[in-house]
């Protein structure tokens, strides 16, 4: 970044990617200086992680109110705990742009958003799939409760915990560098 361009912004933005992953933006393959054109091109997995939260939380209402177990208390239980974290997760990703606004460069930040947004969005997919019951696992069926949108789901976020770096990656990153501990 710094090499071939001038504007700060324009650095940090190139860089974020590297970071993101747990790299360092020096020795980072050339590829994640991609990202930002296709996350501007077909849409991105950032800020958030909060707004994908937000609609997905929509969804598993809307399926608990189709499969007609909106009175049931853990289904309940299970909606606002997951409404707690999506609005974690909203409010993570308003730090790390306002982070972004300022110049501040916070990596660690991008790295627990990471960790917990795959957490989550994994977890939103199982919940909807578990209100479906068998039904939830079909996909290309006409049976497929909303065209099998939340078997497709939970396969995509399955690759999340990969993209971006293992969440075991993203684990030793928030380990080593936020809390300080040894490298065994």
């Amino acid at each position: 970044g710094k090499r071939h361009l001038r504007d700060e912004r324009a650095i940090t933005l190139l860089d974020r990617y590297a970071t993101y992953a747990g790299s360092d933006p020096r020795r980072a393959t050339s590829v994640l200086a991609t990202i930002p054109y296709m996350e501007q091109t077909f849409g991105a997995f950032h800020i958030a992680g909060g707004i994908r939260a937000d609609h997905s939380l929509e969804w598993i209402i809307a399926t608990a109110k189709d499969q007609g177990k909106t009175g049931d208390p853990a289904v309940r239980q299970k909606i606002a705990d997951l409404a707690t974290k999506a609005s974690i997760m909203r409010c993570a990703g308003l730090r790390s742009l306002t982070d972004q606004l300022k110049n501040r460069m916070n990596p660690h930040l991008s790295a627990a958003m990471k960790l917990m947004g795959t957490s989550l969005v994994q977890e939103f997919s199982e919940t909807g799939i578990s209100l479906l019951g068998p039904y939830g696992a079909l996909m290309d069926d006409e049976h497929a409760p909303s065209n099998g949108r939340w078997a497709k789901q939970y396969l995509g976020d399955r690759s999340m915990t990969i993209a971006g770096g293992t969440s075991e990656v993203q684990r030793n990153i928030v380990a080593q560098r936020v809390l300080g501990m040894p490298r065994r």
